[in-house]
């Protein structure tokens, strides 16, 4: 979050108890199914504390989400002494407001207030609830409790988990903590029943310390165990919680974790579920080089991730005859981000990737991928795109130097089109793309996409031959504007070995429409989820697209191409490479393929958005990727100059 009332929630301890949350909206308006979530900085406060009170859009699922009107938020007090009279907000608050404002295009609004120095005419402590309601939405923990009294009480949860939620097989830590610093050590015991040990692997710890001073204490990272049966949803862990302390009683005796079950509601349809490739499509893999910046850059991730070396089977059973060889994970730390370090513009642009900034990507939008490329903090790449006026094309001569009004990012890996003696030794060149390999790229589109046509997709290294001789193959394409929006995948070839333009080109193509997510209005906005596209190269006979769990798209040599085949080592004895681009105007999308400007407004939804504010605007134009993963199986056979077997620079 950018919005600058997050930044006040750093001064206090922030305690909250979200329970069950839509996540496949984020355009929020009255009437939809979109929680907005509320939150209180402290459930225990003393004499002088200021208590700040939030509401926000609940933006799990994409941290962009903002309201698209304003909307009036009322509070509500009810609150007992402890002699079991009720107390008025004005009897313990200074400054308490009953209702704020969240205006159109922000993520969140606050109120704060604070205990009186004083409360010499009320019995305490006093137990309270702040409730919030939005007229037309959903509140998620709109009931927030806070105890006021002369001492901090101690609380117990999960560390960076407010919503005490954890997936099977996967790992939580124990936190008990004060808003402020302990006035003498205090000993919290853990007790946890007998049938609830088996819901976790080991044994949590008999007791957490508080040392005096301090506001904190975690135990080790602990382990769910896995849910035996598919069709349970979830199953729910109580951990109890006892305190001698007098100077910090315990606030809650016991929390209530939800274990979520990794199988349940696993769609049939194996094209609409990742799960199908992965169990857990969000663990991350981890090299052994990079395991100790993965784990300062995110210990939750890394507890929970994989690591995982060249020749390690593929996780999922169905798939364990391709073992792994290479992984960009996108992990933001300095082995993997270009020059080590956030540049000028707060980016993080991805090492081992170069700039794809040939003429042709560059017709609308100039190649700038220190600005509109990243690595985020959750760990995805991000490419994405916006107005420009200072956007000027890159790249050799004959393409630099010319002026652009929008500008993105574009990407490519694993060129081995120069001299073979030098294109080893790229950073660039880290994996050869040959018969035998399967890669899989988990992948989220979103913003407003009109005009746009974000793709993944591969060519021939082999130069010598022109396109579409020397082969195309789209992992995905998503053309927006007026066709349909769908995922595409396709082959491009030539009739013959000559074939050098697109009256001589062969195609092949599957597309699935409604699998990228929501979508909604003119713009052509569209909420992404997540999905995992990949392309098996089976042999030099056979090539297969698919998405998730299906396979879509499949050609064996001769079917089509009778003269010329360009899936083989022998046509492309340096392999392929890997591309990402965003291609603005694009002539497929537009339904005007042959025109030199589809559109000469094709950027109208986005026009008004600043260069700063399209980093976080959810209008703007990005395709985010999770990770892009490389496996390969028997028939591989590396070939180059490296004195490796493949070259296999972790990229992870």
């Amino acid at each position: 979050m950018k919005k600058i009332f997050y930044k006040l929630l750093t001064i206090s301890f922030v305690v909250s108890a979200f329970t069950g949350c839509k996540d496949d909206i984020t355009i929020l308006s009255q009437g939809e199914a979109q929680n907005l979530v509320a939150e209180i900085s402290t459930q225990s406060a003393i004499y002088g504390d200021k208590i700040i009170y939030t509401v926000k859009v609940d933006n799990t699922q994409n941290p962009q989400a903002v309201l698209n009107e304003d909307i009036k938020t009322e509070l509500t007090f009810t609150g007992k002494d402890a002699k079991g009279n009720d107390i008025k907000a004005e009897d313990i608050f200074e400054d308490f407001t009953s209702s704020f404002t969240i205006h159109k295009g922000e993520q969140a609004g606050f109120t704060e207030f604070s205990v009186k120095n004083e409360l010499t005419d009320i019995n305490i402590p006093v137990e309270a609830t702040i409730t919030a309601y939005v007229r037309g939405y959903k509140i998620t923990s709109a009931e927030r409790p806070i105890k006021i009294s002369d001492r901090y009480f101690t609380s117990i949860g999960l560390l960076n988990n407010a919503e005490m939620k954890v997936k099977e097989g996967s790992s939580f830590i124990i936190q008990a903590s004060l808003p402020g610093a302990a006035k003498e050590n205090i000993k919290v015991l853990l007790q946890i029943s007998e049938e609830d040990k088996a819901k976790i692997e080991g044994d949590i710890p008999e007791y957490l310390l508080i040392l005096k001073g301090q506001t904190s204490a975690e135990s080790t990272p602990l382990k769910t165990a896995e849910i035996e049966d598919s069709k349970t949803e979830s199953i729910n862990l109580t951990i109890k919680a006892k305190i001698e302390s007098q100077a910090h009683p315990i606030l809650n005796p016991e929390i209530h974790i939800k274990i979520e079950n990794l199988d349940y509601g696993i769609n049939s349809d194996k094209m609409r579920d990742e799960r199908h490739v992965y169990r857990n499509p969000s663990q991350i893999f981890i090299s052994e080089k990079n395991k100790t910046a993965v784990n300062s850059w995110s210990p939750d991730k890394f507890i929970d991730g994989v690591i995982m070396k060249v020749g390690d089977s593929h996780p999922t059973e169905s798939l364990k005859e391709w073992k792994f060889m290479n992984s960009f994970e996108f992990h933001p730390i300095d082995a993997l981000t270009m020059k080590g370090k956030v540049n000028q513009y707060g980016n993080r642009p991805p090492r081992y990737m170069g700039d794809h900034n040939v003429s042709l990507v560059q017709n609308f939008c100039a190649t700038m991928n220190d600005k509109y490329t990243t690595m985020t903090d959750e760990g995805y790449l991000k490419v994405w795109c916006a107005r420009d006026p200072n956007a000027i094309t890159t790249g050799m001569p004959g393409v630099a130097g010319y002026p652009r009004d929008y500008a993105s990012g574009a990407l490519f890996a694993n060129k081995y089109d120069g001299d073979p003696r030098y294109a080893d030794s790229w950073e660039t060149s880290n994996v050869r793309i040959l018969p035998g390999m399967r890669i899989e790229a988990r992948i989220r589109i979103s913003g407003n996409q009109y005009s746009f046509n974000p793709a993944l997709w591969l060519q021939g290294n082999d130069r010598v031959l022109s396109w579409p001789a020397y082969g195309e193959v789209d992992i995905l394409e998503a053309p927006c504007g007026k066709i349909e929006y769908g995922a595409w995948q396709t082959y491009h070839w030539g009739q013959s070995k000559a074939a050098s333009s697109s009256k001589e080109e062969q195609s092949k193509t599957s597309g699935m429409k409604n699998i990228l997510g929501s979508t909604s209005g003119n713009e052509k906005y569209i909420e992404g989820i997540w999905q995992i596209y990949w392309m098996e190269w089976r042999s030099d006979t056979e090539i297969a697209l698919g998405i998730n769990g299906a396979e879509l798209c499949n050609i064996k040599k001769g079917d089509k191409s009778p003269e010329f085949w360009p899936y083989s080592r022998e046509a492309n004895p340096e392999g392929m490479h890997l591309l990402i681009t965003f291609a603005g105007n694009n002539g497929w999308g537009l339904d005007n393929s042959g025109a030199d400007n589809p559109d000469p407004n094709w950027g109208r939804f986005i026009d008004n958005i600043t260069y700063e504010q399209s980093k976080t605007d959810k209008h703007t134009p990005k395709m985010e990727i999770d990770w892009i993963r490389f496996y390969t199986r028997t028939g591989y056979k590396y070939t180059g100059n490296s004195t490796s077997p493949t070259r296999n620079t972790p990229t992870y």
